[in-house]
């Protein structure tokens, strides 16, 4: 009996030990096949990306991740595949979880500094690449970085200095880019002219070397030369049509008006650079042009919603209210899809809009989301409607859909803030400008309006502290310089407000805004003689007459100099006979 139970207890240990072996096995085997499984994932989405397949790619790079939610080289790829279509929301918060989970994977912190310099947070980059273990890895990639964190900052000598001493950077296309645009910056023409070419022997192709002389030449007021940048960017890539349709509205922009329309009447004669043609001579109030241009796209395809509700459009400006609902109607006739019936409706409730029939554009908005809350537009419009007739509640919740939707849409942020504003919300008017500012610094109108915000509740200094981060992004930014200084006139720190005017007469010597700041200015320090000179000077700029004539008058009046006034006023009379301006003002100063 002894032995028999000796030897039951060896053979139950025995089975113990086979069942743990095989558990084992099994346990081996699945973390291999998971590991297999993310790695197969992975595989495949770089496998997509060398293909361009960018949005595939990154539904293989989720599936490793749902296997394996901590794996960070899945999570680096995702980033850059959200970077490659241009997500960099999403890319910075997928390299940024990477980081969390290990913070010293360099190659993710490489990609977090890159794109907080690309969106001109230089001083976070700065710090980003500080905690950069082995910046070497990364060849001159992190020294591009820096430079361009510089940049932001406004510190192009440092940039320069950096940038030039990169090991064969004269074969750098980012290089040379870079130092083009830190030399123009800081005056030095010459050494840019000579990056820009270096950047042009790289890679003659990119538009952006041409569109970048462009700019300067029209900066210098030498329209003729910004054309010809233009005319070599088309030369140079003469297959690619959307520079051809670049180059036409950026010769409208200047003003170039015989090459632009030579330009847009050259455009092939494909559907959209027809429809490019057709708002090019809707700008240009030829609108029978633009008419005659969509009927010829509709008449190739019937089909053509786009083209149909433009037409709409076109017929509601020259007056033909009802044809243009009966272009509509005709459309809606059609078997559409839910999206174009949508976008019809919606062309149809912007119409009734324009036409002040609230109540029914209401209705035709409300029809729409009742079939679709994720349609953006009729959230907008509606929230515009509910605004103007008052119902505020109404409008912030529409409103606020589109701001959560389009956080990018400076517009969409600045109603919000103002339908919380009248709805007496200020914190809440405040925060949804602060927030949206947050998201994107670097946008002109959302800081302006919330140095407006700060105004209305006459916080001055924090006013200016958002005028003084902007200008940090651009020291050139006139309405910046403006603001600030009509502020600390308001506050009587006139020398500060002279600085600021004086910097915008610096950077554009050709318009008069800079003269009429300055005659402001005089007059409120009492100094009546002075701002006559200064308004005279802002007369003497291009098209400057038209705000310096009532400067002028009011001034004399002012002194009580009625004969300067007249004598002013009758010579513009003889000069631009066909004026009202002139005439309101002649008549002002003779009552």
């Amino acid at each position: 009996m002894e032995g028999s139970g000796r030897c039951s207890v060896r053979k139950n240990r025995s089975a113990k030990v086979v069942i743990l072996f095989i558990v084992l096995v099994f346990v081996a085997s699945g973390c291999s096949n998971k590991e297999e499984k993310v790695a197969h994932f992975i595989s495949k989405g770089d496998a997509l990306m060398a293909k361009g397949d960018s949005t595939r790619a990154i539904l293989e790079y989720k599936n490793a991740l749902q296997i394996a939610p901590k794996n960070i080289d899945a999570m680096f790829f995702l980033g850059k595949a959200y970077l490659s279509q241009k997500e960099y929301r999403k890319a910075y918060g997928t390299f940024r979880a990477a980081l969390d989970l290990n913070p010293n994977y360099d190659k993710a912190r490489v990609e977090v500094a890159s794109i907080l310099s690309l969106g001109r947070q230089g001083e976070k980059a700065l710090e980003e690449l500080k905690l950069i273990k082995n910046p070497e890895k990364f060849g001159p990639r992190v020294d591009i970085i820096k430079a361009r964190a510089l940049i932001s900052q406004g510190k192009y000598r440092k940039a320069i200095d950096i940038l030039s001493k990169i090991k064969d950077g004269d074969k750098n296309k980012d290089v040379q880019v870079l130092l083009s645009l830190c030399f123009k910056e800081t005056g030095q023409h010459k050494m840019m002219k000579d990056a820009v070419e270096k950047w042009r022997q790289i890679d003659v192709k990119d538009p952006a070397s041409y569109v970048f002389m462009a700019q300067y030449a029209a900066e210098q007021d030498n329209k003729a030369e910004a054309g010809r940048q233009l005319e070599a960017m088309v030369q140079a890539n003469p297959s690619e049509t959307n520079l051809q349709l670049f180059r036409a509205q950026a010769l409208e922009r200047l003003g170039l008006m015989k090459d632009a329309t030579k330009a847009f009447e050259n455009l092939p004669s494909d559907p959209r650079m027809m429809k490019a043609k057709a708002n090019f001579w809707r700008r240009q109030g030829k609108n029978e042009k633009a008419k005659k241009i969509l009927e010829e796209i509709i008449g190739k395809d019937p089909e053509d919603i786009e083209a149909a509700v433009r037409l709409a459009e076109i017929l509601a400006v020259t007056g033909r209210i009802e044809e243009a609902y009966k272009e509509l109607d005709k459309i809606l006739g059609k078997k559409l899809s839910k999206e174009n019936h949508e976008k019809v409706i919606m062309a149809k409730a912007t119409l009734k809009a324009s036409q002040g029939k609230l109540e029914e554009a209401q209705s035709l908005c409300e029809g729409v989301l009742k079939e679709n809350q994720g349609m953006v537009d009729a959230h907008f419009l509606l929230g515009k409607i509910l605004l103007a007739r008052g119902k505020l509640d109404k409008a912030e919740i529409h409103l606020n859909q589109v701001a959560v939707a389009r956080p990018d849409d400076a517009k969409a942020q600045i109603l919000l803030a103002r339908c919380q504003l009248l709805n007496k919300k200020e914190s809440v008017a405040g925060n949804t400008l602060k927030s949206a500012l947050k998201k994107t610094p670097a946008n002109q109108q959302i800081r302006l309006e919330l140095v407006r915000y700060h105004l209305i509740k006459k916080e001055y200094n924090q006013a200016i502290n958002i005028l003084d981060k902007g200008l940090i992004l651009n020291k050139k930014d006139i309405p910046f310089l403006k603001t600030r200084g009509e502020i600390e006139a308001f506050r009587k720190k006139y020398d500060e407000a002279e600085k600021d005017f004086r910097h915008i007469l610096n950077l554009r010597p050709d318009i008069p805004l800079g003269f009429m700041e300055m005659g402001k200015l005089a007059l409120v320090e009492g100094k009546k003689e002075e701002a006559l000179k200064w308004f005279k000077k802002a007369y003497r700029t291009k098209n400057g007459w038209q705000i310096a004539i009532p400067a002028l008058v009011g001034t004399y009046v002012g002194n009580n100099d009625i004969d300067s006034a007249l004598r002013l006023v009758k010579e513009e009379v003889q000069k631009r006979p066909k004026s009202a301006v002139v005439y309101y003002y002649l008549g002002k100063v003779l009552v």
